[in-house]
């Protein structure tokens, strides 16, 4: 266990955040491949029973949705569609009509997936309720509203960080003056009244 301050501040969030994505970057360019290998190559094992089989190590695919340039990829693919839409009158289709379906089918596809990233930010509300302390009830409404906002901040930080070519650590202010020892001191306070709970009801 090990305790981490996230920064307070939009500029220093954004800075630690571009460099998380240049680093997944990174990361996807040198390890991707040898992940898919891991994912969809067998691996020659033995069962209970001695016998040789195969199997496959699905669990290393989460790791692909971790350093995979999403946003970079989503922005790609949108604009390759709109470049196409261009060459509908070559088919003897209606450009206007085309579009205007594309458009409300984009406008759909973004629409669920602000409610889908809302509803993950009301899930770990409820599944964390008695761990998240001292937050008002206003300010997680808020946070359940601006969760999606912030979460697709990736996409222009992945593109940025795509034409960036050096990026250096800088340290973060932290405004908290809690240090380990506190930290330890808690932990030891919350034990000896655990104990004295205990001794009481004995």
């Amino acid at each position: 266990m090990y305790y981490d301050e996230h920064p307070t501040a939009i500029k220093a969030m954004l800075r630690q955040r571009l460099r998380w994505e240049k680093g997944n970057m990174i990361v996807c360019k040198i390890r991707l491949g040898e992940i898919l290998k891991t994912i969809f190559g067998p691996k020659k094992t033995r069962n209970f029973e001695g016998e040789e089989v195969k199997w496959f190590r699905w669990s290393a695919s989460s790791l692909i949705s971790t350093i995979l340039p999403i946003g970079l990829i989503g922005c790609i693919t949108t604009l390759i569609n709109v470049i196409l839409l261009a060459f509908a009158p070559l088919f003897g289709l209606d450009a206007g009509v085309v579009f205007a379906n594309w458009a409300i089918s984009f406008a759909i596809g973004a629409v669920l997936g602000y409610f889908n990233l809302m509803l993950s930010a009301i899930i770990c509300y409820i599944k964390e309720r008695k761990r998240i302390k001292n937050v008002s009830m206003g300010v997680k409404i808020a946070s359940v509203f601006l969760w999606p906002i912030f979460a697709l901040l990736m996409v222009p930080l992945q593109i940025i960080a795509l034409f960036t070519k050096k990026l250096t650590w800088t340290p973060i202010d932290h405004k908290d003056t809690a240090n380990h020892e506190s930290f330890n001191n808690q932990e030891v306070l919350k034990q000896e009244l655990l104990q004295e709970d205990i001794k009481e009801n004995s």
